[in-house]
């Protein structure tokens, strides 16, 4: 029976139909299947054509990776299992099928745009040698400081001088030709085993031509010090099952991953294999004590405790033990009702007396360092470069927490190539935003860090029932937040709301949280052009019970954000996500992460389409309760904050089990 186009698309589902199919069919039968599911002749697909010419770098292997896959399917099958997290078991199955049929697609879905493994690997090895043999003066320049001392063994004289000249700086740096015979045509690498005295914390091997030899070179090291490994695999169609199996036997105590990246049209599939109790023993101490600090006046008011700033420790605490402290200056007017009541185990600390307050901090740090075991910073602040550089000094083994707390603006005014900024940057353990958008234009933006996401979420604290009874929704359009600021620009809603009011004349508006006075004014004038809508639109002012104001949410069909800007997903959105709002947006940088690409709300981008949206969505109550049910949904997968917080220690402690 011929082999259909159908029968090798459902081959590539998973790796088990991709497994049968390639013990089913023989190589004539899938090169001609391909062939015309490309439309091109067997033999331009065997000399290298795939979509289009521009993918002739990419298939130029064709014939030697399908062979492969034929005769090794079993492999494969093993491999797969061997590979640690679903994001590798995908990256393996799209690279089989791309090898069996080379459409871009299968690729562009892997591409890795943040290096998470590569950080968190060369993380917390120090006094052990770091050893790179090939091309790896990245990982040296980036993260020599961890590793004494290094090793560098080049594949040619060529590479050897220019690795001399450039890492001069370095001291207790080797460098050494990675054929230790003088004659370049004897293809005798070296034996790490003998070459390297010291244990080895990171073995780096990016020598598509040796990386076999080199490895089984240093097995003793391998089995003894228990180092974590990065191999750049080759385009050779065996090296991909090979390696990892020549580590799982000199190695069967690692875990892989498996990454593929790709930047300037050059690609690039990396294996990591990671030690299973390569967990850093701080982090396996059930004592962990981390300290937040304020960036921008040195004080926390009270309602931070119930947002990111305080939810963010609580969580830490009470789901994994993790002491939490908030360090502020002592301030006689503000109090902290919720300390005890909504967030009880967090402490406050006072930072010693002074007007300046990073004078303050550097004091404190001072003071206390020996129980610090890690930071949480909220912005990449100037005023926290000194503290983190100082804390560094005292606490190399400590953690660090950068979440940006960050709109693409402010971000874009960052001088991102300042010694200081690079200095603050590198010493942070982990780096991550609140928004998907703003995720993916820092990884692009600054290449030199991973930017990971973590979102603002919705933590329960009245334990209210989140289950919804979406017949007892009322006609509501709601919005929270400090109402009246230039930021939150509420006025547009209101403005909106005019122009339809008679076209709704059962809905309201209400707004809620604290009210800034020029905008009391400004109401007045309002109400003065509309007296028709003083009943309409309801300002019920700051609601400081988290019940409650999860009531409010609940009771409300459309959730509106108006603002001009915002740094990342705001808490609003989650909040009202979860209270099973449709979600009317202005087109912040966030805006598809706040709709879920539009699935659970609307974006706008001028007034005119906000009044017609709150036309639409209040008159069509059957697309209204579609989207009211996606956002609850959403919410539920995306934005509970016990899932997040679960993911942000998973982070900071590199446990992949979580």
């Amino acid at each position: 029976m011929k082999l259909t186009r159908q029968q090798l698309n459902a081959s590539l589902k998973s790796i088990d139909t991709l497994v049968k199919f390639l013990e089913k069919y023989n190589f004539q039968e899938i090169l001609q299947t391909v062939a015309e599911f490309l439309a091109v002749s067997p033999q331009n697909l065997l000399n290298g054509l795939g979509e289009d010419d521009k993918e002739e770098v990419i298939v130029k292997n064709y014939s030697a990776n399908l062979k492969d896959l034929i005769s090794h399917a079993g492999y494969f099958r093993e491999l797969y299992d061997l590979l640690t997290d679903e994001y590798s078991k995908k990256v393996l199955l799209n690279l089989l099928s791309f090898r069996i049929l080379p459409v871009k697609k299968l690729l562009s879905e892997i591409i890795g745009h943040e290096q998470f493994l590569l950080t968190r690997l060369v993380k917390c090895s120090r006094n052990k040698a770091l050893v790179v043999c090939g091309s790896g003066n990245g990982i040296l320049l980036k993260y020599h400081h961890d590793y004494q001392p290094g090793y560098v063994f080049e594949s040619s004289i060529e590479k050897l001088v220019k690795d001399q000249q450039k890492l001069t700086r370095f001291s207790n740096l080797k460098i050494k030709l990675l054929n230790n015979s003088q004659e370049n045509n004897l293809n005798r690498t070296v034996v790490l085993d003998s070459e390297v005295k010291e244990p080895i914390g990171l073995l780096q091997v990016d020598t598509p031509k040796s990386s076999i030899g080199i490895l089984i070179s240093a097995k003793n090291h391998l089995q003894k010090d228990h180092p974590k490994i990065i191999v750049y695999l080759s385009h050779a169609a065996s090296h991909l099952w090979k390696i990892p199996m020549l580590l799982k036997q000199i190695c069967p105590n690692y875990k892989f991953y498996l990454r593929y990246y790709q930047k300037d049209h050059a690609s690039k599939l990396v294996l990591f294999a990671v030690p299973k109790e390569k967990i850093s023993k701080l982090a396996l101490n059930k004592k962990l004590h981390f300290y937040s600090f304020n960036g921008t006046s040195g004080k926390w008011r009270d309602g931070e405790l119930t947002k990111e700033v305080g939810v963010i420790p609580y969580l830490l605490l009470k789901q994994y033990g993790i002491q939490q402290t908030l360090v502020t200056k002592n301030d006689s007017s503000i109090t902290y009702n919720n300390l005890k009541k909504v967030v009880p185990g967090l402490k406050i600390e006072y930072s010693p007396d002074n007007d300046n307050f990073i004078i303050s901090e550097l004091e404190f740090v001072q003071q206390n360092y020996r129980q610090m075991d890690g930071l949480i910073l909220r912005g990449p602040y100037p005023s926290f470069f000194p503290v983190l550089d100082l804390y560094r000094q005292l606490r190399p083994d400590g953690y660090v927490y950068l979440y940006l707390d960050a709109n693409a603006a402010w971000m874009d005014r960052i001088n991102w190539q300042d010694r200081h900024f690079q200095k603050f940057m590198d010493q942070c353990d982990l780096i991550a935003t609140s928004g998907r958008m703003l995720q993916k234009h820092l990884n692009i933006k600054w290449p030199k860090w991973t930017i990971n996401y973590i979102p603002n979420g919705f933590y329960n604290f009245s334990h209210h029932n989140l289950d919804l009874k979406w017949d007892k929704k009322e006609k509501v359009i709601l919005t929270v937040g400090r109402i009246g600021t230039y930021q939150k620009n509420n006025e547009a809603l209101l403005l909106a709301f005019s122009q339809i009011a008679e076209k709704i004349p059962e809905w309201s508006v209400k707004l809620v949280g604290p009210v800034e006075d020029q905008f009391k004014s400004w109401l007045e004038k309002y109400f003065a052009c509309y007296p028709k809508l003083k009943g309409r639109v309801i300002l019920v002012g700051e609601i400081v019970d988290k019940g409650k104001l999860l009531t409010e949410y609940q009771r409300a069909s459309i959730f509106v954000l108006t603002s001009r800007l915002e740094g990342g997903t705001p808490n609003v959105i989650a909040e009202a996500l979860t209270g099973g709002d449709c979600i009317i947006t202005s087109g912040i940088a966030e805006a598809a992460d706040a709709t879920n690409n539009e699935k659970c709300g609307r974006i706008y981008h001028s007034n005119a389409e906000l009044a017609q949206l709150l036309v639409e969505l209040s008159t069509n109550a059957s697309l209204r309760l579609k989207l009211e049910k996606a956002a609850w949904i959403y919410s539920q997968a995306n934005f509970a904050f016990e899932k997040i917080i679960k993911r942000l220690h998973a982070l900071l402690f590199w446990r992949e089990d979580q």
